[in-house]
């Protein structure tokens, strides 16, 4: 295990994909005192360029994640997860939002474009597996960025 803890953890990705289980699964192992916030910066750029709201916020959003990361050194987790497992899990819940298959794809792919480019300019984000169990993806947020 890491000797260094962040202080703020932020979990992201889609609905249904496993990030409030998670971080609620995450708290309870390691009793964690600090700051673990499901979804922020992330979910509002994608879900505002996917549902083309609020189209001058996208460069403000950029900027306050560049910043945030920078005086907070946060972990962004992104919680990645097979879309099939996704649209089950949408399913079984009965959200209106995302029964669209077409609509979830555009969501995900957006997801994976996002994080991709936020990795290439320097912002930290630990990717975990949403198909794997919890214990695995603590671990790993455990571990950080080693």
């Amino acid at each position: 295990m890491s000797t260094y803890m962040y202080e703020i953890i932020i979990f992201e990705g889609p609905d249904c994909s496993g990030k409030s289980t998670l971080k609620r699964a995450f708290e309870k192992k390691t009793n964690y005192r600090h700051l673990c916030v499901d979804r922020m910066f992330i979910t509002s750029m994608v879900y505002n360029k996917c549902f083309e709201r609020h189209e001058d916020l996208e460069l403000h959003l950029e900027g306050d994640i560049l910043a945030f990361d920078e005086h907070m050194d946060p972990m962004f987790v992104y919680v990645k997860t097979d879309i099939d497992v996704i649209y089950d899990r949408i399913q079984s819940r009965g959200d209106d939002m995302l029964t669209n298959k077409d609509i979830l794809q555009k969501v995900v792919d957006e997801y994976d474009k996002t994080i991709e480019y936020l990795k290439s300019i320097d912002v930290r984000i630990l990717i975990v597996d949403g198909n794997d169990p919890v214990d695995e993806n603590i671990e790993r947020i455990l571990n950080g960025f080693c």
